[in-house]
């Protein structure tokens, strides 16, 4: 039997009201003013994300009274934390995405500037009609043509006119209107050698395991495109880990229970990838730097995030 609806019938609040109900829930406020300036330019409701953590738990379940010493400061320094974490993390994001897609186009250009189009190039998986007679593989061209008809680039533009609209991309300029879903599939597709020969440029031992590292960056990217909350996020699309021993530095993350499915585990993903990439950078440092500056607040701290107490010792954020 179908489950009847309900229709939200909660009254809109002003500023001014939402205000007082969170300070009649127990919420602290030192500023008035400060906070509904605060709750206009961000809402009510993103906000609620952040001060989450300070509700009590009755019976299992969060409840709408706030534990005690739960202040409007602490959510918002939260929520400030976050937001400065999920621009760190996306400035790496965006360099394994040009970095693997780059990296692709120079394998597989050599053999074909069209690759991406010949179905040789895919596991059968990818190319194999379904019962409708469509290909997982034409689904992703379909996805790929559509970006290159909305396309405004020059360099799109300047193809077009040198060799006619609709004349495909060689593989080296199509990359550049891969966004990170179209780049994961298309790994995800690639035959095993290639998909080996690729990972092992970012010295990845295991294909499999990029595979899902590429999958949950996607996922942790549109999180932060959507302007969601990261910091102690679960993640719904978590990474497999390496086995003990085949990259050490991941080794104490595979001992934690649930490593995978904590913000932490891409972290050290990120760290990977930005030693590989580019051994200079300072991207490590940075992060750990604002990991160091976590705000001290009641009720939330980096072990959310699956940070061990000891993460500064593990791995090579030593």
């Amino acid at each position: 039997m179908a489950s009847m609806s309900r229709i939200y019938n909660k009254p809109h609040l002003s500023l001014e009201d939402q205000l007082t109900l969170l300070k009649q829930r127990g919420l602290l406020v030192a500023d008035d003013v400060a906070a509904i300036e605060c709750l206009h330019r961000n809402g009510y409701y993103r906000l609620s994300a952040y001060w989450y953590p300070f509700r009590e738990i009755v019976a299992g379940q969060r409840s709408d009274t706030f534990l005690t010493e739960s202040s409007f400061d602490d959510a918002l320094a939260l929520y400030l934390f976050d937001k400065k974490f999920k621009l760190l993390l996306l400035d790496t994001i965006e360099r394994v995405e040009i970095a693997a897609r780059a990296e692709i186009a120079l394998h597989l250009g050599a053999r074909d500037p069209f690759a991406y189009a010949n179905p040789q190039f895919f596991r059968p998986l990818f190319t194999t009609p379904d019962s409708a007679g469509n290909t997982k593989h034409q689904a992703w061209l379909q996805k790929f043509n559509e970006a290159v008809r909305r396309s405004k680039d020059e360099f799109v533009l300047h193809h077009n006119r040198k060799y006619g609209t609709g004349s495909p991309l060689p593989i080296w300029i199509a990359i550049e209107l891969w966004d990170f879903g179209l780049l994961s599939r298309f790994y995800s597709a690639m035959d095993t050698a290639d998909c080996v020969a690729v990972a092992s440029r970012f010295a990845i031992p295991r294909w499999h395991v990029m595979k899902s590292w590429l999958r949950s960056l996607n996922y942790v990217r549109n999180v932060i495109a959507h302007h969601g909350r990261l910091w102690n996020l679960n993640l719904a699309d978590s990474p497999s880990l390496p086995s003990r021993g085949l990259m050490p530095d991941f080794d104490d993350l595979t001992t934690q229970p649930n490593a995978h499915t904590r913000i932490y585990s891409i972290c050290c993903i990120l760290r990977h990838f930005s030693q590989v990439i580019n051994p200079q950078s300072s991207w490590p440092q940075q992060l750990a730097g604002l990991i160091r500056d976590f705000p001290t607040i009641h009720y939330a701290n980096i072990r959310d995030m699956g940070f061990p107490d000891d993460w500064e010792k593990s791995g090579s954020w030593k």
